[in-house]
């Protein structure tokens, strides 16, 4: 029986623990200062402020002989997972285009101190769209990003918040070009008066994938067809409880940690630019930041 402690029990630690609870393979204890204690961790993202914070994180990891994995739990969906194996078999075709947003409507100020200061990089692109950013990128096998440029409304935080210029971002929005070839644009916003929910969209030559589960392909102008992947009900609850069975199996040697450093310092690396794009108003390039 693992024995597994949350530190930080609001809704996203409470969705955890019931993750916890489902698996019958592990049981929730005391909470302690994990890597120090010689304990394995689940990091929520985003993982850290910065790369170089995420480095000194996976060296104290190493240190204490640990496991580290990142929670981004779409990706450990049954559907996704299936959808990943396809896309990477050619089930789109060549891919070149991939869209990614999340509109939600919060009021200031959040709970979480974090979620609306821009020196934390917890705001809406680091919280919100870097869960579908994750998704995009596995899709894909991970490809490095090339170049990026962001843009941030922060006036709706600096109005409601008094922390002066370290209002976090309302609104994120980037244009991502990857090493394949595909372009990405990335939407995040934690307040905004319209449609609210969110939507990962890539496509290829011969199709496209949803992540309501399904691949699309059009005929013609009027005529498309949408075929089910696995049962087509990507859902948040399984995806957290296979998202804690992967961890509980990466303690007990019989598995690598999904998501591990490599493709957690990956996405780190990509917030760190479309941050400091947005917050510069220039293009960042990943030959710059080597």
């Amino acid at each position: 029986m693992v024995r597994i402690g949350v530190i930080g029990c609001s809704e996203i630690g409470r969705a955890h623990a019931g993750a916890v609870a489902a698996c019958g393979a592990a049981e929730l204890v005391v909470a302690v200062d994990a890597f120090e204690a010689g304990k394995h961790v689940l990091l929520e993202k985003p993982p850290a402020r910065n790369v170089a914070e995420l480095r000194e994180i996976a060296d104290a990891a190493m240190e204490a002989d640990r496991t580290l994995m990142i929670a981004y739990q779409r990706r450990h969906d049954p559907v996704h997972r299936k959808a990943g194996e396809m896309i990477r078999d050619g089930a789109l075709g060549k891919l070149y285009y991939g869209r990614v947003r999340w509109f939600t409507w919060h009021h200031y100020p959040l709970r979480q101190e974090h979620c609306w200061r821009w020196s934390t990089r917890g705001g809406a692109m680091a919280s919100l769209g870097s869960h579908l950013l994750d998704l995009q990128l596995w899709l894909m096998d991970y490809p490095r990003w090339e170049q990026v440029t962001a843009w941030a409304h922060r006036d709706i935080a600096a109005k409601m918040v008094d922390v002066g210029d370290d209002a976090g971002d309302d609104l994120m929005v980037a244009l991502i070009r990857l090493e394949n070839g595909v372009a990405i644009q990335a939407e995040a916003s934690r307040r905004i008066h319209g449609p609210i929910g969110s939507s990962c969209e890539l496509y290829g030559d011969e199709a496209s994938y949803i992540e309501t589960g399904r691949i699309v392909r059009r005929v013609s102008r009027d005529e498309k067809t949408e075929q089910p992947v696995g049962d087509g009900a990507p859902g948040k609850s399984r995806q957290t409880r296979a998202q804690m069975e992967c961890f509980i199996e990466a303690i007990r040697g019989n598995a690598e940690p999904d998501m591990g450093i490599d493709q957690a310092l990956a996405m780190q690396s990509l917030l760190d630019a479309i941050y400091g794009s947005a917050e510069t108003g220039e293009t960042v390039s990943r030959r710059d930041q080597v």
